[in-house]
């Protein structure tokens, strides 16, 4: 009745060797690929750092995997803070990114040391087409990020040379949460400028 064809949990032990659940990862993407055409959700709990893409041969590794067979991840910000670490940890990927109206994390959910994920989808075909439409209309936003090795350097540099004993400040534990995500936006605007079109 969501009009969604398939959701789908998985979760990993921090415990455990990341190896056999990429491998199992890996075997059931090969199955999903004969339901490509539905609108499928992954969400889970991997215990991977998405941060660490790049610097984490495993994290590297389970996003390669997920995009290889179609899956783009939804959830950009981090899901579990505590005094010493943020991590992106909760997930959702789907097949069908043009089918996303929004998601997000929500910050003032006490039932977890995590943060609730959610995501929220078009399922009707006509709506569908209209958001495909408005958007290869050009009615769209105007520019993109500069995303490159040197920005993603410049990037890394910056998160690597904050101290972040500023969040510590405070005792309510969303307020840590907000102070972290300002800084974290100010440092990802400041180090993925955004560029007109027109001019990349």
């Amino acid at each position: 009745s969501s009009g969604i064809n398939a959701e789908y949990g998985y979760y990993r032990s921090p415990s455990t060797n990341s190896s056999p659940f990429t491998n199992k990862l890996e075997d059931f993407l090969v199955k999903l690929n004969r339901h490509r055409n539905k609108i499928i959700l992954l969400m889970g709990d991997s215990n991977t750092n998405l941060i660490d893409y790049g610097s984490s041969d495993h994290c590297t590794e389970f996003i390669d995997k997920m995009n290889e067979h179609g899956f783009a991840q939804l959830i950009s910000r981090p899901t579990r803070i505590i005094d010493h670490s943020a991590t992106l940890i909760d997930h959702i990927f789907t097949n069908v990114c043009h089918n996303v109206t929004r998601s997000g994390i929500i910050s003032d959910s006490d039932m977890s040391d995590h943060l609730a994920t959610f995501t929220c989808l078009l399922t009707d075909r006509d709506k569908i087409t209209k958001k495909l439409n408005f958007e290869s209309s050009g009615n769209t936003a105007s520019y993109n990020r500069l995303i490159n090795s040197d920005t993603t350097i410049k990037f890394k540099t910056n998160i690597e040379l904050t101290d972040w004993n500023f969040v510590l400040d405070h005792d309510d534990a969303e307020e840590k949460l907000n102070t972290f995500l300002n800084k974290y936006e100010a440092i990802y605007n400041e180090s993925f400028p955004k560029k007109s079109k027109k001019s990349l």
